[in-house]
């Protein structure tokens, strides 16, 4: 079973040193503190190492998953280059962690760029569909999904058959074979 690490409000000291003078304006809440914290915490499980020791290891990233695949390509660039030449210590790039031990689910970001761009660093087959409810509404999350220009194989592969894959046997057969 993968593990879904999904955000919350930042720790006190978090929103203290870095968004305090905009709580009020929810800076440290879904518009941008969610993300940042649970991207870092997914980043830094990928640099200690964790999917070398347990390669076969599967997590879940929700919104997209937390602004990860937009920064995939200055995440891998930089890494190892910390100042001390002790650096890249992992056996891969993070980037191909992301796209071999996460999977990302379209929950309550349904911006059709960002979707896009999940898509090309992703691959189809890592994205899933999922709204994201009570934060988000299901009629909006499956208008998005239904109206994002790309094709049925896609489609499909992205609403239901990565979950089925993934989840297997924990999904009702007549889920799973759906069509």
């Amino acid at each position: 079973m993968p593990i879904y690490l999904h955000p919350t409000t930042p720790h006190p000291a978090v929103i203290d040193a870095w968004f305090a003078p905009y709580v009020e304006d929810g800076l440290h809440l879904a518009s941008w503190g969610f993300a940042v914290e649970a991207g870092t915490h997914a980043l830094r499980l990928i640099y200690s190492g964790l999917f070398d020791r347990h390669p076969r290891l599967q997590m879940i990233l929700g919104h997209l998953g937390e602004m990860l695949p937009f920064s995939a390509f200055r995440t891998d660039r930089y890494y190892g280059l910390g100042g001390d030449g002790g650096g890249r210590r992992l056996q891969k790039l993070p980037s191909e962690y992301l796209r071999n031990n996460f999977y990302v689910t379209t929950s309550g970001n349904f911006s059709p760029p960002a979707f896009g761009c999940t898509l090309e660093v992703m691959g189809a087959d890592r994205v899933m569909f999922s709204v994201d409810y009570p934060m988000d509404d299901n009629k909006d999350g499956a208008e998005f999904i239904a109206s994002y220009p790309m094709d049925e194989a896609t489609r499909r592969q992205v609403s239901y058959r990565n979950a089925a894959r993934l989840f297997g046997d924990k999904i009702p057969a007549r889920l799973r074979e759906a069509d």
